[in-house]
């Protein structure tokens, strides 16, 4: 029987190295741990995970070949997820790309509907915007308010239209501006 000697390694691979800026996808995550000969980590061994751009599961336990799996799940910022497996002083990382999530439905609610036109009287205009799954799109998502009359308040572009404002969404799947009549 081979007996591992001290951890050296931290391999890392992922089931997807592509998923959607979701808050939803995941994928399998898994640190295969090797001595310096090439031998898996004694079963048991703990590998702890972090992640950055997305959450994963804390640690796991390496199994008689030495992986030691967690499952990733993304976030909403598209781009580069980094996902990191540690043991002691030994790391290994990976990286998956979170793909931006495409609207496919847009709800758009104004509150009160009706206002007097004196130049100070406002209605909160508010966008929720969901992917084809029901889930809030991505950050990054470009969402343009336009008015036919009346003035839109908030910073951003003047998308050319008359009186256009263009918004990125942030942190929900709402966009909130104000309307002066």
């Amino acid at each position: 029987a081979v007996h591992p000697g001290a951890l050296a390694s931290l391999t890392m691979s992922v089931n997807q190295d592509t998923l959607w800026a979701d808050n939803a996808s995941e994928t399998v995550v898994r640190a295969l741990a090797r001595d310096s000969y090439g031998n898996p980590a004694l079963p048991g061994t703990i590998v702890s995970f972090s992640s950055v751009n997305g959450s994963i599961t804390e640690s796991a336990s390496t199994d008689a070949s030495g992986y030691a799996s967690a499952m990733f799940r993304a976030s909403l910022n598209p781009g580069n997820a980094t996902v990191t497996a540690l043991n002691g002083t030994i790391t290994g990382s990976s990286s998956i790309y979170l793909h931006m999530t495409a609207a496919s439905a847009i709800t758009m609610t104004v509150t009160p509907r009706q206002l007097v036109a004196d130049g100070q009287s406002t209605s909160l205009l508010r966008a929720q915007v969901l992917d084809a799954q029901n889930r809030p799109v991505s950050n990054g998502t470009i969402v343009t308010f336009t008015s036919e009359l009346g003035q839109l308040d908030g910073a951003g572009a003047l998308t050319g239209g008359k009186n256009g404002k263009t918004f990125k969404r942030g942190g929900s799947s709402t966009f909130d501006r104000s309307a002066y009549a």
